[in-house]
């Protein structure tokens, strides 16, 4: 089977992938800027305005997801009517991140690998929190084990 046959079997690998990246975006928000004067929410802002736009707050939206805090991969088996930036962990649209989809394919690969091959056990010292920083940062401590199968 060839390489792309193979990734072409990994619905549910890149299903997990798709949904931890909705849960956990690598970095907090992307920024953008008006190239022209708009209106949002009521308030003029000026071509040049700098906006701020946070993956997480949207990825957890009620109005764009089913039960937004709960872990399920399932959710990806169907499209569904959201609006297009209602998930953009890599930015979206002409100015989305260049590696998008070398780091989803490179992502699914490896996760798939490594299950295939190794057994973990992982424990965190009590409920998973971030740091706030550029980069989405576990503060908990997070460990673990890793068996060969």
């Amino acid at each position: 089977m060839s390489a792309s046959g193979a990734y072409a079997e990994l619905e549910q690998t890149r299903n997990v992938v798709s949904e931890t990246l909705r849960l956990y975006p690598p970095t907090l928000a992307v920024t953008r800027q008006a190239t022209e004067p708009v209106t949002l929410a009521g308030y003029d802002l000026p071509a040049g305005a700098q906006f701020l736009l946070p993956q997480w707050p949207v990825h957890r939206d009620e109005r764009y997801w089913d039960e937004p805090t709960t872990f399920d991969p399932s959710r990806w088996q169907e499209p569904e009517s959201r609006p297009g930036y209602a998930y953009f962990p890599f930015s979206a649209g002409p100015r989305n991140c260049v590696g998008m989809h070398f780091a989803r394919t490179e992502l699914t690969l490896i996760l798939a690998t490594i299950l295939d091959r190794v057994e973990l056990d992982v424990s965190m010292d009590g409920p998973l929190t971030f740091t706030p920083s550029l980069q989405l940062r576990p503060e908990t401590d997070i460990e673990a084990t890793v068996k060969r199968r």
